[in-house]
């Protein structure tokens, strides 16, 4: 895996899209997060864009073969048609990727977010559910925290949906109560819905909440700082 893609995703995996030949998009919506300028994004390359729902397809990115259907049932399919081939041409250009362009960050005296989430993967066990709120410790959580599981990860994406990690934290606990589950929050996300503790006492619910507090709603102060000359407003 390249990671996320997009403004808070990973290097490699924006330039591997801009020099890709061809996408297969499953269930994506190509929000302005993924694809940044419409007009700049993945040129090179023919998209297939698969989704169950018609209204998705096209209404973001032009597609050239739109497939609407239940993924599962669709991907069967194809399967038929994939024909093994060796190319380690592009293979090794992902490798290059990935050697010049690691996601990093300077590690000194301070405690930095991202080794947090680096140490609580270390730390974690294996069948570890990760749970978020909106906002940077969400995109630090994606992108620093090595998930080994499938639906290990829960956030709201691109919904933006402040306030959601913990009442989801509480519900993946009721759903999965042999599972560790972790809640990372910022202090803003965490204010909206920090009533849910009495939910929790009442079901007896025992999750992890680590609460990532930089005293400010950081990712508007982050967009308020690149795109609006500091001009900051209720963050």
């Amino acid at each position: 895996s390249l990671g996320m893609l997009g403004m808070h995703g990973t290097p490699c995996a924006n330039y591997a899209v801009s020099d890709a030949d061809l996408i297969i998009a499953l269930g994506v919506r190509f929000d302005d997060r993924i694809t940044g300028k419409l007009d700049e994004f993945a040129l090179k390359a023919r998209i297939i864009h698969i989704d169950i729902d018609p209204a998705e397809v096209g209404k973001n990115v032009l597609v050239d073969i739109p497939i609407i259907g239940d993924i599962k049932n669709i991907l069967e399919k194809l399967n038929k048609y994939i024909l093994k081939k060796k190319e380690t041409e592009w293979l090794n250009t992902i490798e290059d990727f990935k050697r010049k362009y690691p996601l990093k960050y300077t590690n000194n005296e301070e405690l930095k977010p991202q080794y947090i989430m680096e140490t609580i993967s270390k730390i974690a066990k294996d069948n570890t559910i990760i749970v978020t709120s909106v906002g940077q410790h969400q995109m630090w959580a994606a992108q620093y925290y090595r998930y080994t599981e499938p639906r290990s990860f829960i956030s709201s994406g691109g919904l933006g949906t402040m306030g959601y990690g913990f009442p989801a934290a509480l519900g993946a606990k009721l759903g999965c109560p042999e599972k560790t589950v972790i809640c990372i929050s910022g202090d803003g996300s965490f204010q909206m819905t920090q009533q849910e503790i009495a939910t929790a006492v009442n079901n007896n619910l025992a999750i992890t909440v680590i609460i990532m507090n930089n005293g400010y709603l950081g990712m508007v102060r982050q967009w308020q700082e690149l795109f609006y000359d500091k001009r900051y407003a209720e963050t």
